[in-house]
């Protein structure tokens, strides 16, 4: 369960990784990059803990989305 300092965290790094990709992914702009997706990564776990460490590409297992919108789906396997 999550704790309101680490909701308002992640609030907030949304906020900004959106704002950053709203700048970034215009009209006319070049394509999505890997250093693109490690930015939008360094943005949203900036603060986190856990398994969430900013600049690294995962290497667990991960399970998505939700059963009220649509469902869960699993990330490509690990090796």
């Amino acid at each position: 369960e999550s704790t309101d300092k680490e909701l308002q965290l992640h609030l907030r790094n949304s906020a900004n990784a959106r704002a950053w990709v709203n700048e970034r992914f215009g009209a006319g702009t070049p394509p999505l990059t890997l250093a693109d997706l490690m930015t939008m990564h360094r943005m949203v776990t900036d603060g986190a803990t856990g398994h969430y460490v900013p600049d690294t590409l995962r290497n667990l297992a991960v399970q998505v989305g939700r059963q009220e919108v649509g469902g869960l789906h699993m990330g490509a396997p690990i090796n």
